[in-house]
């Protein structure tokens, strides 16, 4: 929560593609952009802390959006 940069921007257009995340691509992380990342998570089954994006959660996103 609060990170800011380019990578936070791809991972809000990588929700974004997925119909998860509504609001901009700016590249700061929000309680919005968390909640989405959550229900990517458990939608998956993906066995790391709701809202982190971690290696986990970044693989399968990008296998699934790129």
């Amino acid at each position: 929560m609060g990170s800011t940069g380019p990578d936070v921007a791809d991972l809000q257009r990588r929700l974004q593609r997925l119909y998860l995340y509504l609001g901009s691509a700016d590249g700061v992380f929000t309680a919005y952009v968390g909640e989405a990342l959550s229900r990517f998570q458990i939608a998956r089954n993906i066995p790391e802390t709701p809202g982190v994006y971690g290696p986990l959660t970044r693989a399968a996103l990008q296998a699934e959006t790129d």
